[in-house]
């Protein structure tokens, strides 16, 4: 049975469901590839995001890395924990919890293969008393490795915390 519809001048005109049928579908899954987009493109900001924020990290981990590598001076603990915002017995705590250093009748020594590693040295002075008193210096490549041992447990320098997640 064919069914018809009456157009202005009362002919009668066969209607065909397939075509108004194939028509809806084509615009029903137009209009599902929208979404589809839309979709993927909303992902696909959130993730741009995500890395620019993720590059913006490294940026600065690396300006302040090339800092660490362009000094060529030998660093005590105070100025390093300025870097941190710690004081100089906080950031000496901090380095006997991880076990970089320890404290030998009454100075802080880092431990034998961290020595071994030349990060450092010993420097010597001699009070009014012409007693000579030992303490520990960090050179730039220790200080890079106090960075990455404290990075490894989320502890980085001030510089850096404001661009962490």
């Amino acid at each position: 049975m064919t069914n018809y519809f009456f157009n202005e001048g009362d002919t009668p005109q066969p209607l065909f469901h397939e075509e108004v049928d194939s028509h809806e579908r084509e615009l029903h899954a137009q209009v599902l590839n929208q979404e589809q987009l839309k979709e993927i493109v909303e992902l696909q900001e959130v993730e741009l995001n995500e890395k620019s924020a993720e590059l913006e990290t490294l940026r600065h981990e690396n300006a302040y890395l090339q800092h660490l590598r362009d000094s060529p001076d030998l660093f005590t603990v105070s100025e390093i924990a300025l870097d941190y915002g710690l004081s100089s017995v906080q950031m000496n705590q901090l380095l006997d919890e991880h076990q970089i250093q320890y404290r030998y009748f009454g100075q802080w020594m880092p431990y034998s293969e961290i020595r071994e590693l030349d990060l450092g040295q010993t420097v010597t002075f001699r009070d009014r008393g012409g007693q000579n008193h030992y303490y520990w210096k960090w050179n730039s490549k220790g200080r890079e490795f106090i960075y990455h041992k404290l990075k490894k447990v989320g502890i980085v320098p001030l510089s850096e915390k404001q661009y962490q997640k």
